[in-house]
């Protein structure tokens, strides 16, 4: 892989943008509070995501970045199943969300679509037979 055309104050940028809402105690960052940390114009931050190879780098950080937060939540949905003092909903409910994402478990719907080819007119004719049969009883 050839060296990135990036310089080191945009892939410092990236690395925030990507983890800004990973907050613990503290407000979320915003992009002003970025420009602030890496000496730049908050303005500079919307003109780097103008540039394709700015924008490609931020979109595969943060699909790495989402990646090791799907395995922490995973962890944590193993721990609530571990746990004696877990109640059963909340293990099924776990159960259910391991399962969705692997792909084992979806919430489905059959629909059945069937094709006629009786014009309106006779579907029209066959309905009012159906009202006058009814009506006969």
């Amino acid at each position: 892989m050839g060296k990135s055309k990036l310089t080191d104050k945009q892939l410092k940028c990236i690395d925030l943008l990507v983890q800004k809402d990973l907050t613990v105690g503290k407000k979320r960052q915003t992009n002003e509070d970025i420009a602030k940390m890496i000496g730049i114009n908050p303005s500079t931050i919307y003109e780097w995501k103008k540039i394709p190879e700015f924008n490609d780098e931020l979109k595969k950080q943060g699909r790495e970045f989402n990646s090791t937060m799907v395995i922490d939540a995973f962890q944590h949905l193993r721990a609530i199943l571990n746990n004696p003092g877990t109640s059963n909903n909340s293990k099924l409910k776990a159960i259910e969300m391991i399962m969705k994402a692997s792909g084992e478990f979806r919430d489905i719907q059959d629909v059945n679509i069937s094709s006629d080819e009786r014009t309106w007119e006779e579907r029209r004719k066959e309905l009012e037979e159906r009202r006058r049969n009814r009506s006969e009883r």
